[in-house]
């Protein structure tokens, strides 16, 4: 009759058991003794005490299983919470995301997470993503600035994008310069005095400040080529803009309603001052030439 009790009480609690966790080392020990204490406890029947207290300890497992179940949906809750108070939110349209070691680009979709299956989840790792990624491309970004792009990866979809896409191996750093964040990119790669924000709301607002001085420096040599304003800007700002970066920064403040001058000054029309010096020729040699006539 005891063995009967027993078996009842098992397939009780293995009915109470998430079908996933059936399957954990704890749980296959927990109900591996039980049930040799069962079946021993039949024949002896000191080993009761033994099955006794594998089902409290068995007790004891679920409880505390239930309560780090529940521990874990509140730290879940708060985070959302965060990220909808904050903004940091995937918009539903798809958005391409980096591929480690391809170079490539897949489009997904949906709400945001920032849970990544590219990166590791250890900071100190991806810190040193960023330093590498700081190194190779000379973006020059301080010790402070790396440490709190790694801390936003876990709280920003933005700026987990932008670790991720560090793991990404390019030929060139203009293959970097691509997707939605490109002004960011080349503003942490043009300038070698930057301020890098956790809110990306208030670093794409530092960026286009940033991008704004200088394009307006920029109209203030409308005299000069495209190329030696840029030559002009470097020297005064400190920064490395070459055509790229700063068509990139030109195209991002166009974006938003800030309109600067992209041409230089207009050239020569060489063909019209021909074409006057001709005139006045033509009138001039034919009133010598009637003079010269009437004598």
């Amino acid at each position: 009759m005891s063995l009967l009790i027993f078996f009842i009480v098992f397939f009780l609690l293995r009915g109470a058991t998430p079908r996933d966790q059936r399957k954990s080392d704890v749980i296959k020990w927990l109900i591996g003794l039980y049930i040799a204490s069962a079946v021993l406890s039949s024949v002896m029947p000191a080993l009761t005490g033994i099955a006794g207290l594998a089902f409290v300890a068995f007790i004891i497992y679920r409880l505390v299983r239930k309560s780090q179940q529940k521990t874990r949906d509140y730290q879940n809750q708060q985070q959302q919470t965060y990220n909808d108070a904050h903004g940091y939110q995937e918009p539903t349209a798809g958005y391409r995301q980096a591929q480690a070691g391809t170079g490539s680009y897949s489009y997904t979709s949906g709400t945001a997470r920032t849970h990544s299956s590219i990166l590791p989840h250890q900071a100190n790792k991806r810190l040193k993503i960023v330093r590498n990624f700081n190194k190779k491309f000379n973006l020059a970004l301080t010790d402070e600035q790396m440490d709190r792009i790694v801390n936003s990866s876990y709280m920003s979809e933005t700026w987990k994008r932008e670790v991720e896409a560090m793991t990404v191996k390019y030929n060139s750093v203009y293959e970097w310069f691509q997707g939605e964040t490109r002004y960011l990119r080349a503003y942490l790669y043009a300038f070698n005095v930057q301020e890098v924000s956790s809110d990306i709301t208030q670093q794409e607002q530092i960026c286009m400040h940033a991008f704004e001085q200088v394009w307006s420096y920029a109209d203030s040599m409308n005299h000069l080529s495209l190329e030696e304003r840029i030559r002009k800007v470097n020297d005064t700002y400190f920064t490395k803009f070459d055509n790229n970066t700063f068509m990139i920064a030109y195209r991002f403040l166009e974006a938003r309603g800030r309109k600067h001058k992209l041409d230089a000054m207009d050239p020569i029309q060489t063909g019209d001052d021909m074409e006057d010096l001709k005139k006045k020729y033509d009138q001039t040699g034919g009133q010598a030439g009637g003079q010269a006539m009437g004598h």
